[in-house]
């Protein structure tokens, strides 16, 4: 699942109300933040072994369909 924000504060936000009740239920799912912020190993770690559900900015959405490995990114996505 793919969650655009249009603002990096919100998306932060918005991790962290949906993080904590996943994980007090033990729900296996991976929630995370990229933002212009993210450090440059977590955003390749993301590419990489994207989680469950990404929060971005729609700056960051455009870097990714940009890049070399979007189609691979991008091919299990089921929403937005």
């Amino acid at each position: 699942t793919l969650y655009i924000s249009p603002l990096k504060a919100l998306a932060v936000d918005i991790e962290r109300n949906l993080g904590k009740p996943v994980e007090e239920i033990g729900l296996p799912v991976t929630i995370e933040t990229r933002t212009g912020d993210t450090p440059s190993h977590k955003r390749q770690r993301q590419k990489l072994a994207p989680p469950d559900i990404l929060l971005t900015t729609p700056e960051q959405l455009a870097l990714l369909i940009a890049s070399n490995d979007a189609k691979r990114f991008f091919a299990d996505l089921r929403y937005v």
